[in-house]
């Protein structure tokens, strides 16, 4: 890694991490900038360390490690903050800057629904990500006023699932199916069967008396 000597002459001009960290100046302090508002407009600062140089960026969060990454704030309503200069200790603003991929930031917008659980705060899809779960079903659960922490305990996202239904005959209850096995119903009668068994037939009356035929329409030419 080269060595850079943080003063005007800092060696970082044109690099991605020198680009990175004139946003950052621009997003803070600069009231013509489009996303000022979200930024300095909103209290967001840079703490005195990061703003003297690009070489004392560069220090704090190191090289980009991919091309692909973006700079982020750990906690969105923090400020970039080195978290040891003279400025965070007074305030005690901790170290607050990372290299993360474009999903990490994504998902660290302050129009993402944050949830903590056990003490940690993570976007709601991360949550869902971690443990497997679908988001619709996690999000109409926290909408129903159950707590995160049941949710990925499995207790209530599990669907509810209605007993089999039973037909009960003689004193014993079966399903129409352990009915038709006791009685050797052949697959091709079971829908006759089942029908009969739900409007009250006894099974074993059910299962004996055949198939009545199909009467052929009178006025059928066929």
């Amino acid at each position: 890694m080269a060595e850079f000597h943080f003063n005007t002459i800092h060696g970082l001009s044109g690099t991605p991490e020198f680009k990175t960290w004139d946003r950052i100046k621009t997003r803070c302090l600069n009231p013509r900038q489009p996303q000022w508002k979200d930024y300095g407009g909103r209290g967001i600062k840079i703490c005195g360390y990061l703003l003297s140089s690009a070489g004392a960026f560069y220090s704090t969060v190191g090289p980009r490690p991919d091309p692909s990454m973006q700079i982020d704030r750990k906690d969105n309503d923090g400020h970039y903050s080195c978290g040891q200069c003279s400025e965070c200790l007074e305030n005690g603003w901790p170290m607050n800057l990372r290299w993360a991929t474009r999903t990490q930031n994504a998902r660290n917008k302050r129009s993402n629904r944050i949830v903590e659980c056990n003490g940690e705060k993570m976007c709601l899809a991360e949550w869902c990500d971690r443990h497997g779960l679908k988001r619709s079903v996690v999000a109409t659960n926290i909408q129903r006023g159950k707590s995160l922490d049941e949710i990925l305990s499995g207790t209530n996202t599990k669907r509810k699932t209605n007993p089999p239904k039973t037909f009960t005959f003689a004193g014993e209850s079966l399903r129409v199916r352990e009915w038709a096995k006791r009685f050797n119903v052949r697959e091709e009668d079971f829908e006759m069967f089942r029908n009969r068994i739900r409007t009250g037939w006894n099974p074993e009356i059910a299962a004996r008396i055949p198939r009545l035929p199909s009467r052929k329409c009178p006025y059928s030419r066929w």
